[in-house]
């Protein structure tokens, strides 16, 4: 019965110290039972581990921390009201067995205002209590009647209408009547229940305000409901129980409106002062702060762009001009070829202007045409050569001096002796004649001593004259010294053949272009022939064959040739297309040069084939004729 009551009076003073919530929490959950409980559930601490941790804290065995542990993992207990059970098995405040007691019990977590179990275990009378009742009635016996009670008392709402006298007959009716009859009957239970609550009145702290005694005692010694909780001087008995509903009723209002009123503050103050006037300011000057140093690197950054393009472009201008540079700027040997090159087609035309005079004056002296030295005859050509030869070429040493009577008459110069029939000094060796058959030009020695070398070289004897009776009679009708004059044709025609190579090479060696004569004196200067023998070497008005000789020989005598050979690659490349063109040009005179041989070759051949032809024609003339028969037979 004793026991029961023990009990009962825990339970009640549990439920009474949820209800009245007048003492403040002693200390916080340690943090290590806290952790250990979080990785426990969370599975990053084994229960081992745990279980050995609490029960080196605790004192206790660690199979009774196990079973404590397994025990809170497997209840439903609430996490907070775990670990506050811990701490107090851990501080030991209450004994390892009533833990494992207290951490079986079901309905423990029905008692949804029980939510502070720290602040009750705490209190000296109830941890007293629960190992009294551990000691008097065993584990099994605890356990079975705090399941009873609090199933039956239903939470603190339950507890707070049993302070009433209603209340008290509703719950002692509730319980079973062997219970009733255990606790001494409804009378001794709900004077147990007074008691109790009595009792958990005196052991919760005093009001602050006026802490210790009652001062509002009426006459018949009774505490005035409105003084706070305690004992007056004046009064032999503490307060009673029917006053503390109001207290705390009143407590709770002003707590919570002092409460409520604070949160209100201190929303206006985070908002209105810590927000708008200190935290929203600094963000804005950081993010204007921020917007000017991003704006201030990007244009640093755009800075760096600019600069690195222009670097780049004008890095890539500089090449260019260098390669432009390279390329297109050609080297004074280049422009050697190209200046010493201008004056070939002027030349050219004025070469073969001259050839084809030359040849022309040598066929009309052979057929005697008018207005020529032969055109009486060839005593008439003759004689005019001989008086030429008195007076220009007549050199009086020749002939064993023999001459000095021939050409007392004549004065030659000593530079002309001879020129009429030396073909070396006349014609072959110059590389450049003084004869211009141009509008602009005029007669010149050279071209004299070409004439008459040509004239001893070519048709030395002129056609015969056939006097016009004896070509053709008054009708016209052709004689038969028409025939003869077809032969002297013939004869005219292959001496035309033979004189058509010499005036080809006079038309190559007449004077070209002046244009191009200062360039080609200073390529020949470079060679070291001296300045006043240039034009003995190259003449006045250098001719194409003198232009010829520089580009394709001359030119390749001087080593600064092959030095700047050391040159822009394009400028070499540049030369060597030249060389390939002047080539081409060279290989082009060569092959007019073979076509006049060819057909000498061809003229000679047939000459020789006429001694032949006039054999056999004068054999088939012979041949008797005896009948027709024998002529079918000669035919």
């Amino acid at each position: 019965m004793k026991s029961s009551l023990s009990m009962l009076t825990l339970l009640l003073t549990l439920f009474c110290l949820n209800i009245v919530n007048v003492q403040t929490a002693i200390a916080q959950a340690p943090l290590s039972n806290n952790s250990l409980l979080q990785g426990l559930e969370t599975g990053n601490l084994n229960l081992g581990t745990v279980a050995g941790s609490v029960a080196a804290s605790a004192g206790i065995p660690v199979n009774q921390a196990t079973t404590i542990l397994s025990n809170i993992q497997g209840g439903n207990i609430e996490f907070e009201n775990a670990v506050q059970l811990l701490d107090a098995v851990t501080n030991q405040q209450i004994s390892g067995a009533v833990g494992e007691v207290l951490s079986q019990i079901p309905s423990l977590g029905n008692i949804t205002d029980l939510s502070s179990i720290g602040d009750i275990l705490q209190q000296a009378v109830v941890t007293n209590s629960l190992n009294a009742i551990m000691a008097s009635l065993g584990a099994q016996g605890v356990q079975e009647q705090i399941a009873t009670i609090t199933e039956l008392a239903g939470g603190s709402a339950a507890l707070q209408q049993a302070l009433t006298s209603t209340g008290m007959a509703a719950l002692t009716n509730s319980l079973p009547s062997g219970l009733v009859a255990a606790l001494g009957g409804p009378a001794a239970l709900a004077s147990t229940l007074n008691s109790i609550i009595g009792e958990i009145i005196n052991i919760t702290p005093p009001n602050t305000t006026n802490p210790g005694t009652c001062s509002g005692c009426n006459g018949a010694q009774n505490r005035d409901p409105m003084t706070p909780n305690g004992v007056s001087a004046s009064c032999g008995t503490p307060c009673g129980p029917s006053g503390c509903m109001g207290v705390i009723r009143r407590n709770q209002e002003s707590i919570r409106q002092h409460v409520t009123n604070e949160f209100i503050n201190h929303k206006g103050w985070l908002v209105n002062v810590w927000w708008k006037e200190h935290i929203l300011p600094a963000l804005t000057m950081m993010n204007i702060q921020f917007s000017t140093v991003a704006l201030q690197q990007v244009t640093i950054i755009g800075s760096f762009f600019d600069a690195k393009h222009q670097l780049e472009t004008q890095r890539l201008l500089q090449e260019l001009s260098a390669e432009a540079y390279k390329d297109y700027t050609p080297s004074e040997g280049l422009c050697e070829f190209g200046t010493n090159t201008r004056s070939l087609a002027a030349s050219t035309q004025k070469s073969n202007l001259t050839y084809q005079t030359i040849a022309n004056r040598q066929l009309t002296r052979e057929v005697r045409g008018k207005d020529t030295l032969s055109s009486k005859g060839l005593e008439s050509d003759k004689a005019n050569r001989r008086a030429q030869f008195i007076s220009t070429y007549c050199d009086k040493s020749n002939n064993s001096n023999a001459l000095n009577y021939l050409c007392a008459s004549g004065s030659p110069t000593p530079a002309r002796l001879n020129k009429d029939i030396n073909y070396t000094r006349s014609f072959d060796a110059p590389l450049t004649l003084n004869i211009d058959m141009s509008a602009n030009g005029s007669p010149t020695d050279e071209q004299e001593d070409i004439f008459a070398l040509s004239a001893n070289l070519y048709a030395h004897d002129v056609l015969p004259i056939i006097a016009a009776r004896k070509l053709a009679n008054g009708n016209g009708d052709p004689l038969h010294k028409a025939y003869d004059y077809m032969n002297f044709r013939s004869v005219a025609a292959k001496r035309s053949v033979g004189m058509n190579s010499f005036a080809a090479i006079a038309g190559l060696k007449s004077s070209g272009d002046e244009e191009v004569a200062p360039f080609l004196r200073k390529a020949v200067t470079e060679l070291g022939v001296p300045d006043d023998e240039i034009n003995f070497v190259l003449g006045e008005t250098p001719s194409y064959h003198a232009q010829m000789e520089v580009l394709t020989k001359k030119l390749y005598q001087n080593p600064v040739f092959y030095t700047e050979l050391y040159d822009k690659p394009v400028n070499v490349r540049r030369k060597g297309v030249t060389l390939r063109a002047i080539n081409l040009m060279q290989d082009r005179d060569i092959y007019n040069s073979l076509l006049r041989s060819e057909a000498i070759l061809a003229v000679t051949l047939e000459t020789m084939l006429e001694d032949e032809h006039e054999r056999v024609i004068t054999k088939l003339n012979n041949l008797p004729i005896v009948d027709n028969k024998m002529d079918t037979v000669a035919r």
